[in-house]
């Protein structure tokens, strides 16, 4: 290597020239390693490649978003009326559960009860519910205490359509409830007098007494609905809206008729059933009775014919005797039915109440600031 400035020769390594002292400044051509003898210690740099755009700027096709869809077998949640939490369902929310498994850890909405087992639940999960049933009925046997009983019966049911779910309250026996007795007994009078044609119908061969059966199912319905929207409305006017009762009638009539005749049905049953070995025992009393007389009659007595003979003896006494005997039979079974007309009354006055709630909900909203005789 030489000195730029002198052309002295420089040994290896030195920094300034011993001739002229100058720096010694490594040539460029010196400085710069070729790049054939750099290969073989650094890495060789490749041409950069042509533009690639990043990784997240790539077109990812991505999957086509799907709906969201409730797991099999779970209905949708419907934020509750606090108002009227027997209010019907808004449009196009089902409360109806599938058929399906139920997704895994999602357990089904439990179905809404219907008007006739929700009423007869709230009965029973009254407090001393059956003491005050059993009033109710007892009450229904008596003159003027019944229009307090039905009276009751027709009040609670009106809390239900507007919303409440109180239980049987107790002791409630005022002038309000009188009233809505009376007027309800005179709904049913009415409703009595315009079914009076359908007596001809009896004499229809085969189906006259289907027919008579029908009629009354959907006219009892009806008068039910009436007697409501009187109770709602605290006027006895508001039951000759016909036209308005016929609107709210027409939505749901199968559940309209299970809420007002089902009741009376299942308690009919009952009480004929009652009825019917009441008067076997009474047969078998009777029979009993004559045995013992007959046999007494081999030792001389009347025997068999001693019924005859007291007929032939004294046949006024033994009129009146038969007439009393009917008549107290027949005031036992009058008795009865209106013991047992008391639970069905108490029962379909809830249901239907329950009924307006869910599909008229609009008769209690109309009637809040309504004063009319009852209140």
């Amino acid at each position: 290597m030489q000195c730029q400035k002198c052309g002295n020769e420089l040994s290896q390594g030195s920094a300034y020239c011993g001739k002229c002292g100058s720096k010694v400044e490594e040539p460029a051509v010196e400085a710069s390693v070729s790049s054939s003898e750099t290969s073989a210690f650094s890495p060789v740099q490749e041409a950069a490649p042509a533009y690639q755009p990043a990784v997240s700027q790539l077109a990812v096709p991505q999957p086509a978003a799907q709906p969201i869809q409730a797991p099999v077998g779970y209905a949708p949640t419907q934020p509750q009326n606090s108002a009227n939490p027997y209010a019907r369902p808004e449009a196009g929310v089902s409360y109806t559960a599938h058929s399906q498994t139920p997704h895994q850890g999602q357990p089904p909405m439990p179905a809404q009860r219907g008007c006739l087992g929700a009423a007869f639940h709230d009965i029973i999960s009254s407090p001393g519910w059956i003491k005050r049933v059993l009033l109710l009925m007892v009450m229904k046997c008596v003159p003027i205490l019944s229009f307090y009983a039905s009276g009751y019966n027709v009040q609670w049911g009106a809390q239900a359509a507007r919303g409440s779910n109180a239980p049987l309250p107790k002791g409630v026996f005022d002038r309000k409830t009188f009233l809505t007795g009376l007027f309800m007994a005179l709904l049913t009078t009415l409703l009595n007098i315009a079914n009076v044609w359908m007596f001809a119908l009896n004499f229809i061969p085969f189906i006259g007494f289907i027919l008579v059966f029908v009629i009354n199912l959907f006219a009892g319905a009806f008068y039910s609905l009436a007697v409501m929207r009187m109770a709602l409305y605290k006027a006895l006017g508001q039951a000759f809206e016909l036209s308005e009762i016929f609107r709210a009638y027409k939505k749901r009539i199968g559940s309209l008729l299970a809420a007002a005749c089902v009741p009376a049905i299942i308690v009919n049953v009952v009480f004929v059933l009652v009825l019917v070995l009441i008067l076997l025992i009474m047969a078998a009393v009777s029979f009993a009775g004559s045995s013992m007389s007959y046999g007494y009659s081999g030792y001389g007595g009347y025997g068999g014919l001693g019924a005859i003979s007291m007929l032939s003896y004294d046949p006024v006494g033994a009129v009146l005797g038969i007439v009393s005997a009917l008549g107290v039979m027949f005031f036992v079974i009058g008795a009865l039915f209106f013991f047992f007309n008391g639970l069905a009354e108490v029962w379909s006055m809830r249901a239907v109440g329950l009924w307006v709630a869910r599909f008229a909900p609009e008769w209690a909203e109309e009637a809040k600031d309504s004063k009319g005789s009852l209140s």
